[in-house]
């Protein structure tokens, strides 16, 4: 938390240790707590003012570092409960964020809360729609613009079927991403740094299938474009067709609007940060 700016106010608080009133009872700091200077207006018994006096005083700092117990709270009051151990490994992908953060401005300024209030919420809820899916027992997954691992570390705690390749073209977040997962440990789940054209033929030839069975996006590119780019890379086995999911918030569109090739698959929709924001899956045909 920043320090207050200083400012007047008359002197009203028990704690504030004044160098013009010696009879005020010091404040006794806290085990967490942020000193901060400022200059107050302290009243004297009569109704005249005695003096103005640089006070030092302080105030309480909201916790910063997270842990499963509090992690375990946040996810309650959001609707989607989480299992303790993966409260646990959620608090130290919270962790490395908010530290990674200061340095590299990964999710803009914010806290723990705050990131899991409005980013992580969406992989909790997303957990349980992928899930619902019809999807190969070992799907191939890709997450393009996978950023500081937003949805994709998050779900991958609660989510961790198949292989999971977290795709981006930014070597600071790429870096950041491999260093959380080093502490995670989140089985088959990888950095591809690179860009998304060029996943698969990689990947194929590191010994990988050369389509996927699933593509996720949120904001990449605009939803209909990103299906024509995506296309080709999509598994078009019979009975097999790979899907992807977008992650939006508005209701997935009418069918008019959908490009040829592909047939709107399941959708959902949850509540995030006072709104409510969707999933689209789409099947490719």
């Amino acid at each position: 938390m920043g320090h207050d700016q200083p400012r007047r106010r008359r002197h009203s608080l028990p704690w504030a240790a004044s160098h013009c009133r010696p009879n005020v009872t010091p404040y006794i700091l806290p085990k967490r707590a942020v000193r901060t200077r400022a200059a107050f207006l302290v009243s004297g018994g009569g109704a005249g003012l005695d003096c103005l006096a640089e006070t030092t005083y302080f105030l309480p700092m909201r916790d910063t570092q997270p842990n499963a117990e509090a992690v375990l709270a946040a996810a309650r009051k959001l609707g989607r409960p989480v299992e303790p151990d993966q409260a646990e490994l959620l608090a130290v992908y919270l962790d490395q964020l908010v530290k990674w953060n200061k340095k590299m401005n990964l999710v803009g300024p914010a806290d723990w809360r705050t990131v899991f209030d409005r980013l992580v919420v969406d992989s909790l809820f997303l957990a349980d729609f992928v899930a619902g899916l019809k999807l190969p027992d070992h799907p191939l997954s890709l997450d393009f613009g996978a950023g500081a691992g937003l949805p994709g570390i998050p779900l991958r705690v609660l989510w961790q079927a198949g292989d999971y390749w977290l795709v981006e073209v930014r070597e600071k977040r790429a870096t950041f991403m491999k260093s959380a997962l080093g502490r995670l440990r989140l089985p088959a789940t990888s950095v591809f740094l690179g860009k998304a054209e060029d996943a698969l033929d990689r990947l194929a030839r590191s010994g990988h299938q050369a389509t996927a069975d699933l593509i996720l996006s949120r904001a990449f590119m605009p939803w209909q474009k990103l299906l024509d780019f995506i296309r080709p890379m999509l598994r078009k086995e019979p009975g097999r067709p790979g899907t992807a999911i977008i992650l939006a918030n508005d209701p997935p569109p009418a069918e008019s609007a959908i490009p040829g090739g592909w047939r709107l698959g399941d959708a959902a929709s949850y509540p995030a940060a006072g709104s409510e924001r969707y999933f689209w899956s789409f099947k490719v045909e």
